[in-house]
């Protein structure tokens, strides 16, 4: 259908955003002359919405989605969505004040490569001056401006609002679990995050029609304190003394919409390999080291509650383990199983095996379960602090205490090691007494009377179990800027990579 821009000197008069080929300007605006109207009349300035969409899908041809709010944008006009920018009229100055926040994004914290506006302003600029040689011109040069206009405003929108990556389709497609008969994946990141859906993207797009969506595009901005405050860090001349690559990773971080350490947390941030716990009712908190996942097993991404805590736990060992190192270095090796106090046991009725009557196969076959004994030399240790996830992943005490003196501690097969594990048994449970049954299990000395007491009692009980009666809050988080409790500013290495994935893809290389 013909659109039929600049048909008449009225709509010329009316519309001050109209301009003619003419180059001489009133007051902002480019004079208009009957000569300028036979020009505008011609074929060469005649709109056509089928052309205009011929030339969109162009566009999503030519540049497949790089970011998720692409792929929104190209679902909208495949589905034949309406015009938001081309009008009758032309494109009014809505165009102008997008492209005016656009045109510094780095106040934001953003890459300007994911915003380019020169090709932008270039097609405007030919637009308002009616500089076409054919309808087929007009309508390719409409279309462009259509769809590069909307998907400037889309990503700014909502990388405000959400971030500009989607994190659980970066993380989760990094590393490779099985290659046969299909690649399948890794999941690393497992956060409940708030993001761009559908129902948002219509009631974006429908903002459009209103000035006052540059104001919704500024109120979008996360007020999360960490990112405003690394984001003035990163606009201040002090940036210079950081890695700005570093400081955009991070800020990227902050602006997924996760839920947020509040009054009382423990926080575990795998990139610096420390735990930090906090309660401000108290005042109390706790730092130490840990040792998390390797770079081959690196330790999920994950919000939980600690439930509660055992003692002198067994460990099952994952069939991971049992596949990929016990199946194929230590079948037959009755001293490794001896020394490691490992036991086969046979899952159905319960029975132990002799190691040396056990195949690789047979262990493979999931029929059997492998056992470490509780107490010294377990791999656990004596303490374990368990949550719910989908990983079997927990804290733990460790037999390896030399591991915490290294500066690469990421060497677990997932599980995060404690440095201090009796300390965070005192800091979540925070009762003497409670604590001196914990003590006397693990055959340490009470500290209160009433320990005292238990101690030279014959009827004491050992502890194996304390379920905490308000679960702890746990953030497994991943940052390599971050503030401390006292609100200091530290910045740590990067083991995973994932500062490098992140800048890859927010400069779209």
């Amino acid at each position: 259908m013909k659109l039929g821009i600049c048909r008449s000197l009225f709509l010329v008069l009316s519309c001050t955003f109209m301009f003619s080929c003419a180059k001489e300007k009133v007051e902002g605006f480019y004079s208009v002359s009957i000569d300028d109207l036979q020009q505008w009349n011609s074929d060469s300035c005649s709109l056509y919405s089928g052309k205009i969409r011929t030339a969109i899908e162009e566009q999503i041809r030519k540049a497949p989605a790089a970011l998720y709010t692409d792929a929104f944008l190209n679902r909208y006009y495949l589905e034949k969505g309406p015009f938001l920018w081309v009008t009758r009229n032309g494109i009014d100055a809505r165009a102008d004040s997008l492209l005016a926040l656009c045109s510094d994004v780095k106040r934001w914290g953003m890459p300007s490569a994911l915003f380019p506006t020169k090709d932008i302003r270039k097609d405007l600029k030919r637009v308002r001056a009616l500089d076409f040689s054919s309808s087929q011109d007009i309508s390719a040069t409409y279309g462009r401006l259509e769809y590069r206009l909307t998907q400037l405003y889309l990503r700014l929108l909502c990388g405000l609002r959400f971030g500009l990556l989607e994190p659980s389709k970066v993380f989760n497609r990094l590393d490779v679990a099985d290659s046969e008969p299909q690649v399948t994946y890794i999941r690393l990141y497992d956060i409940p995050t708030e993001r761009a859906d559908q129902a948002y993207i219509h009631r974006a797009l429908n903002n459009l029609k209103h000035i006052s969506f540059v104001d919704t595009i500024r109120a979008s901005e996360s007020d999360n304190p960490a990112y405003l405050r690394l984001l003035a860090l990163y606009l201040s001349s002090e940036s210079a003394s950081y890695n700005k690559d570093k400081i955009l990773s991070n800020l990227e971080r902050l602006r997924w919409r996760r839920k947020q350490p509040d009054k009382r947390y423990v926080w575990v941030n795998m990139a610096s390999q420390e735990l930090t716990a906090y309660d401000e009712e108290s005042g109390r908190s706790l730092e130490m080291k840990i040792c998390g996942g390797s770079l081959k097993h690196k330790t999920p991404l994950l919000h939980s509650k600690i439930d509660y805590m055992q003692i002198d736990p067994y460990w099952v060992i994952p069939f991971s383990i049992i596949k990929n190192e016990i199946a194929t270095r230590h079948v037959g090796d009755l001293g490794y199983f001896e020394r490691n106090k490992i036991k086969i046991i046979e899952k159905g009725s319960g029975e132990e095996l002799n190691p040396a009557e056990v195949s690789a196969a047979m262990l493979l076959s999931g029929n059997y379960m492998l056992r470490q004994e509780k107490g010294e030399g377990n791999s656990l240790g004596r303490m374990i602090f368990r949550f719910t996830n989908n990983f079997s992943v927990f804290l733990h005490d460790t037999n390896n205490r030399s591991a915490f003196a290294r500066s690469n501690r990421a060497i677990s097969h997932g599980c995060i090691r404690l440095e201090k594990p009796l300390e965070l048994a005192s800091f979540l449970v925070d009762d003497d007494k409670t604590m001196d049954k914990i003590r006397l299990s693990l055959d340490l000395q009470p500290i209160t009377e009433k320990g005292k007491r238990w101690q030279q009692s014959e009827s004491f009980k050992p502890m194996s179990y304390y379920r905490f009666s308000a679960p702890y809050p746990l953030f497994i988080t991943y940052q390599t800027m971050y503030f401390d409790a006292s609100g200091k500013l530290r910045s740590c290495g990067d083991p995973y990579g994932y500062d490098r994935v992140i800048i890859e893809k927010l400069k779209n290389r």
